[in-house]
């Protein structure tokens, strides 16, 4: 799981891009069945997917693609960070709800 963890901070770092987010979902779906507690993993896969899928086949403005990754990565760098680092619940669950507070920003906006 550690190599997938650090291929995923790798992947995250070079940028939000189609090639980056299907492979961070293979990566995360891997990494589910690696794990006892899943729900963190699975909320970054589902966001990944999320906006994969509203990406795909479409013309992206590099503007748009910049606003997207800063409204995520801080905290997709942080969730990733807490689940290799910590065992502290609460801050992973902190870390979760401003992940879940941007997902719902975006989801406004693409609408």
């Amino acid at each position: 799981m550690n190599a997938d963890i650090s291929t995923l901070k790798s992947l995250l770092s070079k940028g939000l891009y189609l090639d980056n987010l299907n492979e961070m979902i293979e990566i995360c779906n891997r990494i589910i069945a690696q794990v006892a507690e899943p729900l963190p993993v699975y909320v970054l896969l589902s966001i990944f997917y999320d906006i994969y899928l509203s990406w795909d086949e479409r013309f992206l403005p590099v503007e748009e693609i910049k606003q997207t990754e800063s409204l995520f990565l801080p905290s997709l760098k942080g969730i990733i960070t807490l689940i290799e680092t910590s065992d502290d619940k609460s801050k992973l669950w902190n870390a979760l709800n401003d992940l879940t507070k941007a997902y719902v920003s975006w989801v406004k906006r693409e609408m």
